[in-house]
């Protein structure tokens, strides 16, 4: 069938599946004809990337260069009128004429690097009213400032706010009390290297959120330690504000027997499908592992007695997964599609062929890491051959792997033998997908 015989009607759902791969897939969609263009080029401009990892942009550049696309980039950031979304998170690279430029389209997400010096005003953000969700990373004082006036803007429409820091001082519960004073609607609040965040500011913002129904997600990643998980649990508990609760992403301290209590009544009294769950205060392998082993395996038992049928993904992260605690989760947790996991990578014997993870019959992903002592040799990484072993075993729905920080997908090659019988054949590909691969969002401190 001729491409030119698609019905139009089609070709918005077809071309949308593109979407989410790197530009240069949808790129000769443009080609085809002039029904293609029209709806490959809406697709192709509703998100922009400029991420930190982008070294050459623009210092890499020549001076006369530099200029050139500074010159060329305003009009035809105003021109993209489909755009959707813009992560804009390269250090020194945002401008206030870029902020004004980004304004005049009907942005929903945006993400950007928070220090603003000398490169724009923060006052310029709060002309971001409309967005539906918000990454600020790193911020200043100057944008931590504006904050409050700015998530008040966005009252009707903000649901997802994202908070990074890098200076723990400059985002703290005073704050956030000021946000949670707002009549805002959030469904997902995180909040990453924040030093000064304890339990009063959270709560407050919880609080809040229950005249909408209640936040959906929540991520405390690297907060204070002064926050009280006891009188936490007993308030989420009593208040009910876990109660739509489906996505929790925690640090907690490790080795910490007092903590534990609260921890399981927290992950126990939510609906969940998504926990994250990562240890701080572990220092090596070797320090008071039996302790901590016993803490996790008690709080494993917790998840699986009473989440083993509803979640779908699982991170265990800087804290090793042991082979009995493998095989409870693959046994317990019969609906698992995400794991991500950390092993023991300080011996000899890291062995990923023999993970148990076939007995998950609906795995989409999983991600191991290896973690070792510092004064034990770190033997490397598996081998690919090794991956491939381990791939060809788990169930059909696998569609990408990752060890530590490598991500691929996985490739499937069917091939009819001389005797009429099918053969297949897995293979890693490279890792295709324009978004950051989803294992190094669980857990950034």
């Amino acid at each position: 069938m001729s491409l030119d015989l698609l019905p139009y009607d089609l070709l918005l759902p077809i071309l949308s599946c593109l979407e989410g791969f790197r530009p240069h897939i949808l790129l000769p969609c443009c080609l085809v004809n002039h029904e293609f263009y029209e709806i490959a080029v809406r697709l192709l401009y509703r998100s922009i990337s400029i991420y930190q990892w982008y070294a050459g942009f623009p210092r890499g550049l020549a001076y006369h260069d530099t200029t050139d696309i500074h010159k060329n980039l305003i009009p035809a950031l105003s021109n993209c009128i489909n755009l959707y979304s813009c992560r804009w998170t390269r250090d020194g690279t945002l401008t206030s004429a870029i902020i004004e430029a980004l304004q005049q389209n009907p942005l929903q997400e945006l993400a950007i690097n928070g220090r603003s010096g000398a490169f724009y005003d923060a006052e310029n953000l709060i002309g971001f009213d409309k967005l539906v969700k918000l990454t600020l990373i790193m911020p200043d004082s100057h944008v931590a400032r504006q904050l409050p006036r700015w998530t008040e803007r966005l009252a009707a429409t903000l649901r997802e706010l994202t908070i990074i820091c890098k200076d723990g001082k400059l985002i703290h519960d005073r704050i956030l009390h000021q946000i949670a004073s707002h009549p805002l609607k959030l469904q997902s609040f995180s909040i990453t290297n924040c030093a000064n965040v304890t339990h009063t500011s959270i709560i407050d913002l919880l609080r809040g959120s229950m005249e909408s129904g209640g936040i959906t997600s929540l991520t405390l990643d690297g907060i204070s330690t002064a926050f009280d998980w006891s009188v936490f649990t007993k308030t989420v508990t009593e208040e009910h504000l876990f109660r739509r609760l489906s996505t929790l992403t925690l640090t907690y301290p490790a080795g910490r027997s007092r903590t534990l209590p609260d921890l399981i009544q927290l992950v126990s009294i939510a609906p969940l499908q998504e926990l994250n769950l990562s240890n701080f205060g572990l220092h090596g392998l070797q320090e008071d592992n039996h302790n901590v082993d016993q803490e996790n395996a008690d709080l494993l038992s917790a998840i699986i007695n009473v989440h083993g049928a509803t979640i779908q993904t699982l991170g265990l992260l800087r804290t090793r997964v042991t082979d009995v605690a493998m095989s409870k989760i693959c046994n317990g947790l019969p609906n698992l599609r995400k794991f991500f996991f950390t092993r023991d990578g300080s011996t000899s014997t890291v062995v990923v062929p023999s993970l148990p993870l076939p007995q998950l019959k609906f795995l989409e992903y999983f991600h191991v890491s290896f973690m070792s002592d510092n004064d034990l040799p770190f033997p490397g990484v598996p081998s690919e051959a090794d991956i491939v072993s381990l791939a060809e075993r788990c169930s059909p729905e696998l569609l990408q792997c990752g060890v530590d920080t490598r991500v691929w997908k996985i490739n499937r090659e069917f091939m009819r033998l001389s005797d009429g019988e099918w053969s297949k054949r897995v293979t890693l590909g490279l890792y295709d997908q324009s978004e950051i691969p989803e294992a190094f969002l669980v857990v950034r401190a």
